[in-house]
């Protein structure tokens, strides 16, 4: 079967565009680590069995199908993001401590699930893409967005509330909140978590407050654990009517602020039966 085919040339981690084609890439002829680092999907550099140290191949490129990737001992993972075909590969986040897992560009430590663990970010893989296609395949992910970088580029990052899948635990995370007005309900960011220092929070939006009173989830996450979030500020907060008016789904009524929509919601009767 020939796997290296010129249409997919560049988005098959198991090829290389060299000399006017597509070629299968063979890690042997990479000299040096520098070079093999530069083709980690499917190369890497082996100090530990070989001596000289030298660039093999990795363990799960040869499958190219589904059954035979997932089959292998090696924990190998079918991979259709960047490749619509698949490909297989090696788990680029299989480390069990929190520090070695942030060492890995690829990878994020899941707070999320119990134990812990380090696993694959979903949606960095698509900034290996050209600008135009990272930023039209990240749209395209609901669990991904684009997010500006401190260097003014932009990357496509995972939405940090989506990996909570019970309402009861994304209401834990005061970064996020549980949204019934979606179909399915799902977790989802809050508004004022974008911003991540006191600073910004109070500089930033009058429809935000900054608690220094709660752990960053996301930070500590990152293995940078600060303290403070900056939270949907409440109505009960705005003690005018005109700050209390330019504050959005708020209204004011009888010299106090209120939240419309809470406010504006029907009666329910309550029947008890004995």
């Amino acid at each position: 079967i020939a796997i290296c085919m010129e249409p997919l040339c560049d988005s098959d981690t198991r090829c290389i565009w060299k000399v006017g084609g597509c070629r299968g890439i063979t890690c042997h002829l990479f000299a040096n680590q520098a070079t093999c680092d530069q083709h980690f999907d499917s190369c890497r550099w082996d100090n530990e069995t070989h001596s000289p140290a030298q660039c093999i191949m990795r363990n799960c490129v040869a499958h190219d199908n589904e059954d035979d990737c997932l089959q292998d001992p090696a924990a190998c993972l079918w991979d259709t993001d960047v490749n619509p075909n698949g490909n297989c590969r090696e788990n680029k986040c299989n480390v069990d401590s929190h520090a070695a897992c942030n060492a890995l560009s690829p990878c994020l430590w899941d707070i999320k699930v119990s134990p812990e663990a380090c696993r694959e970010n979903q949606c960095t893989p698509f900034n290996n893409l050209t600008k135009a296609s990272m930023m039209q395949s990240c749209n395209t992910r609901d669990t991904c967005h684009l997010k500006d970088q401190s260097n003014n580029v932009t990357l496509c990052e995972e939405r940090w509330c989506s990996g909570y899948a019970q309402e009861s635990d994304c209401w834990t995370d005061r970064l996020c909140k549980w949204d019934n007005l979606i179909a399915p309900s799902a977790c989802v960011d809050t508004y004022c978590g974008k911003y991540e220092n006191g600073d910004d929070c109070a500089a930033g939006d009058r429809e935000c407050e900054w608690d220094p009173t709660h752990e960053n989830e996301e930070h500590r996450a990152n293995g940078v654990p600060d303290q403070g979030v900056c939270l949907d500020k409440r109505c009960s907060y705005d003690t005018t009517g005109c700050r209390c008016m330019g504050h959005d789904g708020c209204f004011w009524n009888m010299g106090q602020c209120r939240n419309w929509p809470l406010y504006n919601m029907t009666n329910v009767d309550l029947h008890i039966l004995v």
